[in-house]
């Protein structure tokens, strides 16, 4: 290829010309699926920020660079086969934490508050003293 050529191929704008590499890829995606999945703050669901997180860094290693030119990702995004890998990873984990919550919810609770509450628990004197002058 000649210099002149050479010139022609590299002229042009920045985004046509250079890509965004796997962690700009990784937090778009972050922030974008968070919209979508409707995740808030850190605090309020930290379990699903980071297995979002997860399935990213799975789908998206920090080896992988073939998303194109910026424009070119910012106008077709994310490979769909990628995106389901993903999207279906989150899903699929989210829905295992949803269980083991409930069987937590279901089993532990139930002994926590026993354990807790019977006579010569640890909350049964703080409760009994609060309430003493109602039934008394």
């Amino acid at each position: 290829m000649s210099q002149k050529e050479q010139t022609f191929y590299d002229s042009g704008p920045w985004y046509e010309i250079q890509g965004p590499n796997a962690e700009y890829v990784r937090k778009h995606q972050f922030s974008r699926l968070t919209e979508h999945y409707n995740i808030v703050g850190t605090n309020l669901f930290p379990f699903q920020q980071r297995i979002l997180q997860n399935a990213l860094d799975i789908f998206i290693p920090d080896s992988m660079n073939n998303f194109g030119s910026y424009r070119g990702y910012g106008t077709f995004g994310l490979d769909t086969d990628v995106e389901k890998q993903i999207t279906n990873a989150y899903q699929d984990q989210m829905h295992l934490y949803e269980q083991s919550m409930q069987r937590l919810r279901q089993n532990l609770t139930p002994l926590v508050i026993h354990y807790l509450y019977k006579p010569g628990g640890l909350r049964y004197g703080v409760v009994a003293e609060e309430n003493k002058d109602k039934f008394n």
